[in-house]
This record gives C-alpha cells, structure tokens and sequence, in this order.
C-alpha cells in the first residue's frame, strides 16, 4: 500500500521506463485516475502498446516491476 503521492510518482516512473523501452509504442493511463480521478484507495492502471514479440516484453516487464518496483502479484494474458 503506498499514499496517492507515492502512487503517482509511481505511475511517472513507470511512464518514463516505457519511453525508454524501445518495444514499447504508446502507453495509456486507463481505470480511476484518468482525468484526475480516483482516491486514497486507487491503484496504477497503465496499458502498453508494444512492438514486436509480446512474450519477451511481458518477460522484461515482470523482472523489472518485481525487482525494481517491488511488485507482489501479477496477472498477464498474452494473446
């Protein structure tokens, strides 16, 4: 559980690893916060689009949130 402050730094270091991901073509703040939304209790709802084979991305993107962000569930489905 973090503060919505700490949610939101969050969320902009996640945006700014995504521009550095060259697979990564668009990102999108998607559920409670768009627009300014969502409260105490919000969580970081974030999609990418991604370029190339998805099973790699996936698989650079769990390493990086559970070993920099500290990520402690995770549920992904490729298609």
């Amino acid at each position: 559980m973090f503060t919505p402050e700490e949610r939101d730094r969050t969320r902009e270091r996640l945006l700014e690893r995504a521009g550095l991901d060259s697979s990564v073509t668009a990102a999108a703040i998607t559920g409670s916060c768009v627009a300014g939304g969502g409260d105490e209790w919000s969580d970081i709802d974030l999609a990418f689009a991604i370029d190339g084979d998805l099973p790699p991305a996936l698989a650079r993107w769990t390493e990086l949130l559970y070993g920099d962000f500290g990520a402690l569930h995770h549920c992904t489905e490729a298609r």
